[in-house]
């Protein structure tokens, strides 16, 4: 069960087919916005997660599967949205402090898992969150109900349970949940601080209006999540010179295959929209055009793998573009 708080209602239970979403996300992206909009199909849920007008993380949920997170998740809600129209959108604003701590629900790490409680020192647990000035969520939970604490820098910030309408600042009825029989908890947490947690937007990293449009034009296709970058036609007369057009054109291809090596299929909505910014192909042998090409894949991989996973990746990547030089 996906049980998020619900902060002030900025729209709730509105028809999608009612909705221009890219506009509304949009909007949500050209403001302050700390809270999350979350998108309700058939087929599951999507939840975009937002601090301060950036979208710092996204879920999608299905009832009886594991989650798809960040841009698969984004990818995921909007094809489902688009073969689902019987879908509805609620939108609602948190504080910064709420929707941060919220992130550790969406990509923390966990401490712990389907914990019984009655097996578990929940209160040294508690004392061990202040010590350590934790941000995180808890998750208490049976078969018929769930409440959650958020905690910020080890410090209680808000409770929400399923009957409750808003964030709550009393731990009475979530307290309530933890002592029922076959009670368990989860705890997850969020490691960097808040200032580094918002340096990744996701709305810079997918074109979610170019991913709707795609999706629109034949519901039946796969979305694409960006467009395919094609390679150059070579109309040379010089055949010297038309070798090096060719060998130009594969540099591109090249380096979408080496990010995909490295990080996966998102790798490759990665590359092709940041060498999409790069223009002709030729502007890559340009050293501060690449380098900055490669800070760029860098910011956004950062959620998809590990510093040293995104070194080796970049070092292929150099590697690659020596041999068009």
């Amino acid at each position: 069960m996906l049980l998020l708080p619900k902060g002030a209602v900025l729209a709730e239970n509105v028809l999608m087919s009612k909705i221009d979403l890219p506009a509304v996300l949009e909007k949500f992206r050209n403001s302050t916005f700390s809270g999350y909009a979350q998108i309700t199909i058939p087929s599951g849920t999507g939840v975009f997660l937002y601090i301060d007008g950036k979208m710092v993380s996204a879920l999608f949920q299905r009832e009886g599967s594991s989650s798809l997170h960040d841009l698969e998740a984004i990818k995921t809600t909007v094809e489902s949205l688009v073969l689902n129209r019987d879908a509805s959108l609620s939108a609602y604003r948190l504080t910064k402090e709420i929707a941060f701590a919220l992130l550790a629900l969406f990509r923390g790490d966990f401490l712990l898992v389907e914990q019984e409680m009655k097996s578990f020192d929940f209160r040294a647990f508690l004392e061990k969150i202040k010590a350590d000035r934790m941000n995180a969520c808890l998750k208490v939970y049976t078969d018929d109900h769930t409440g959650l604490i958020f905690y910020r820098g080890g410090v209680p910030i808000g409770f929400f349970h399923d009957k409750a309408q808003e964030i709550e600042m009393s731990q009475v009825e979530v307290q309530k949940i933890v002592g029922l029989p076959g009670a368990r908890i989860d705890v997850q947490v969020i490691r960097e601080n808040e200032e580094s947690s918002i340096q990744v937007d996701l709305n810079e990293i997918i074109d979610i209006a170019e991913v709707w449009s795609v999706a629109n034009e034949n519901v039946f296709s796969t979305v694409a999540v960006s467009p395919v970058i094609k390679p150059i036609k070579v109309t040379s007369v010089n055949i010297p010179e038309a070798r090096v057009i060719k060998k130009l054109v594969e540099l591109q291809p090249s380096l979408i295959k080496i990010a995909v090596i490295n990080l996966g299929n998102l790798g490759q909505v990665l590359a092709e929209k940041e060498l999409s910014k790069v223009g002709e192909t030729k502007n890559l042998l340009v050293p501060e055009n690449f380098e900055a090409l490669l800070t760029a894949i860098e910011k956004g991989s950062k959620m998809l793998t590990s510093p040293v996973k995104i070194r080796q990746m970049q070092d292929s990547m150099r590697a690659e573009v020596a041999c068009y030089s």
